[in-house]
C-alpha cells in the first residue's frame, strides 16, 4: 500500500497541484468555475496515468494446488 501511494497517489497530487497553481495564476475567475475544470483534469490523470502503470491481463497466472 505504501508502494502505491508512493509510486503513484503522490505524483498525481502534485501534478494536480501544479496545475491548480496554474489555473488560480491565469485565470483569475471564482473558484467555482475552476472546480469542473479540475474534475475534468483529474480524471484524465487518473486515466492516463493507470493506463501507463497498470496492464491489466499482461501475466499468466498459475493456482497451485
Amino acid at each position: 500500500l505504501m508502494g502505491f501511494a508512493w509510486k503513484f497517489l503522490l505524483p498525481l497530487a502534485l501534478i494536480n497541484i501544479l496545475i491548480t497553481a496554474i489555473e488560480v495564476l491565469f485565470w483569475p475567475m471564482s473558484f467555482w468555475a475552476l472546480v469542473p475544470i479540475n474534475i475534468a483534469i483529474a480524471g484524465g490523470l487518473i486515466f492516463l496515468w493507470s493506463r501507463a502503470f497498470f496492464k491489466l491481463g499482461g501475466g499468466r497466472v498459475e493456482v497451485g494446488v
